[in-house]
C-alpha cells in the first residue's frame, strides 16, 4: 500500500517533482508577472491616448496599406517611454520569488575588507537561504563578487529604499522573496541575527522542511 502521507507531499509530472510550497510560489510568481506586464501594456496605451497618437496613426497614408515613415517615427517616443518604464520601474523584480536580497551601500572602502571576509566566511549559509548581495554603493562597486546594477537602476533602488547620498555609515537592507523590506541597519551587519530572522519566515520554513525531506528520502532507482 503506498505511503499516503508521502504522496500528499509531492507529485511527479513529466519527471519533475513539485511540492506544495513550490507550486504556491510558482502560482504567485506567474500572477505577479501577468499583473506587471498588464501594467506596462496599459501604460503604453495610456501614453498613446494622452499624446493623441492613436488618432494620427489611424489615418490612412496616401498609398493605401502603407504607413509613411513619419507615422512610423511617431511610435519612437512611445516605444522609448515603454522601454525606459520597463527597465527602471522595478530593477529588483527579476529576483522576486527567487531570491532574498541584502542591499548594501558603502561610502568608504575601509569597511570593504571586513564585510567581504564576513560574506566569504558565511557563503554556504548565504547560498542555503537563497540570498543575493546587491551593491548599490555610490560611485564604483565596493564589494567584490556582489551583484552590481547599472547606474540608472542603482539610483532607482537607492531612492526606492530611501538610502541617502553621502551617508558615512554603511547601510544594509534585507528584502524578502516577496519584494518587501524585512529589516535594515546602519554601521555593522549582524548576519547571524538576519539568518535567524529569515529562518522564521513561512517560506523559509517550507524550504527547510523540503531540504530535510530530501536528505531523509531513500535514493530512487
Amino acid at each position: 500500500m503506498p505511503n499516503m502521507a508521502k504522496s500528499q507531499v509531492k507529485r511527479t509530472q513529466k519527471g519533475k517533482t513539485f511540492r506544495p510550497y513550490q507550486e504556491l510560489a510558482l502560482i504567485v510568481k506567474i500572477s505577479y508577472s501577468i499583473k506587471r506586464h498588464t501594467q506596462i501594456v496599459g501604460h503604453f496605451f495610456n501614453e498613446i491616448r494622452k499624446s493623441n497618437q492613436m488618432k494620427a496613426l489611424s489615418r490612412r497614408a496616401d498609398d493605401p496599406g502603407q504607413i509613411s515613415w513619419g507615422r512610423r517615427l511617431a511610435f519612437l517616443p512611445l516605444m522609448m517611454t515603454l522601454l525606459s518604464h520597463t527597465a527602471l520601474a522595478e530593477p529588483l523584480d527579476v529576483y522576486r520569488y527567487e531570491n532574498r536580497l541584502i542591499i548594501v551601500s558603502l561610502s568608504q572602502t575601509a569597511h570593504v575588507e571586513k564585510l567581504s571576509a564576513m560574506l566569504a566566511w558565511n557563503r554556504e549559509k548565504i547560498e542555503e537561504r537563497h540570498l543575493k548581495i546587491i551593491d548599490v554603493s555610490e560611485g564604483e562597486q565596493k564589494i567584490p563578487n556582489a551583484v552590481r546594477l547599472n547606474p540608472s537602476q542603482t539610483e532607482s533602488v537607492r531612492k526606492q529604499l530611501r538610502i541617502g547620498a553621502g551617508d558615512t555609515l554603511p547601510t544594509f537592507v534585507l528584502i524578502g522573496k516577496d519584494g518587501g523590506e524585512v529589516a535594515r541597519c546602519s554601521g555593522t551587519l549582524d548576519l547571524e541575527k538576519w539568518f535567524a530572522l529569515i529562518d522564521e519566515m513561512p517560506m523559509r520554513r517550507a524550504e527547510m522542511l523540503e531540504q530535510k525531506n530530501q536528505r531523509t528520502e531513500p535514493p530512487q532507482n
